[in-house]
């Protein structure tokens, strides 16, 4: 349908402050829930119509399940909602009227404005390398850390952030590691646990295609078994993995331009 480009930032904006709102509210109104869940359902048709999964992606995460809260649920469904508000502020605008062109016409590839999550270990340098070249290509990089708590487990943080278009894994060697009934000198370096954890996680919530292992090669370095096979690409100081990198987002339908990692 057609709208405004002003009006959907609008109305989108509205809604997330809404239920920011709701998340902080001590007596917590389930009437208020029914609300808002209603009027986000409105403007997503509204603003994207019903023909391109806006709205299937928003009642994947506000869905109750046995054991959510509606604050749980709203917290979940926020990502997203600011994911769309991104994605309308890429849509060209008719400079005379304001007006958008209709918004289910679904260009070839999607827009510029994406987020892709970053799994990291303590190699501050790699994690830094990777998100700076995110952002130099138009993405917005989630590191975990770097979200704000709001008083919720691991496991609760990570689950509500991980609503992305694609995940960077990045193996460094963080730990040692050696079967029990063998010698400490047979020992080999390996990934934090909780990397490869998450990289389990991702392969299953986005499948293998849009998941990318960058490693840091090192001595007797041991990859995750279970991932043997699958070609991962060294982490180097050149530009062979960025150029990886920018492969394997174009293959995934997510624009970006590799021109914007040249140095000027």
């Amino acid at each position: 349908m057609l709208t405004s480009k002003k009006d959907a930032l609008r109305r989108l904006k509205s809604l997330c402050d809404a239920g920011e709102d709701l998340t902080s509210f001590v007596g917590f109104d389930d009437s208020k829930f029914v609300k808002w869940r209603r009027d986000v359902r409105v403007a997503i048709n509204d603003i994207f119509g019903q023909t391109r999964g806006h709205l299937k992606e928003f009642e994947e995460q506000i869905q109750l399940g046995e054991f959510d809260t509606e604050v749980f649920a709203i917290e979940r469904s926020l990502p997203i909602l600011q994911s769309m508000r991104d994605e309308v502020n890429e849509w060209p605008s008719d400079t005379r009227s304001g007006v958008l062109v209709k918004a289910n016409t679904t260009p070839k590839l999607v827009t510029q404005k994406k987020r892709v999550f970053v799994v990291h270990g303590h190699d501050e340098e790699m994690k830094q390398a990777i998100a700076r070249v995110l952002e130099q290509l138009g993405l917005e990089p989630v590191i975990l850390h770097e979200q704000p708590d709001k008083q919720r487990t691991i496991i609760e943080k990570f689950t509500n952030y991980a609503d992305v278009c694609f995940a960077i894994i990045l193996l460094s060697p963080d730990d040692f590691g050696f079967p029990k009934n063998t010698s400490h000198l047979r020992a080999k370096s390996r990934s934090r646990q909780n990397v490869i954890l998450e990289l389990g996680y991702f392969l299953g919530k986005l499948g293998r295609e849009k998941v990318l292992v960058i490693y840091r090669e090192d001595t007797d370095f041991e990859m995750p078994n279970d991932y043997s096979g699958v070609l991962c690409t060294p982490y180097d100081t050149g530009s062979q993995w960025k150029l990886k990198l920018v492969q394997e987002l174009q293959a995934c339908n997510i624009y970006v331009d590799a021109n914007k990692l040249i140095k000027k």
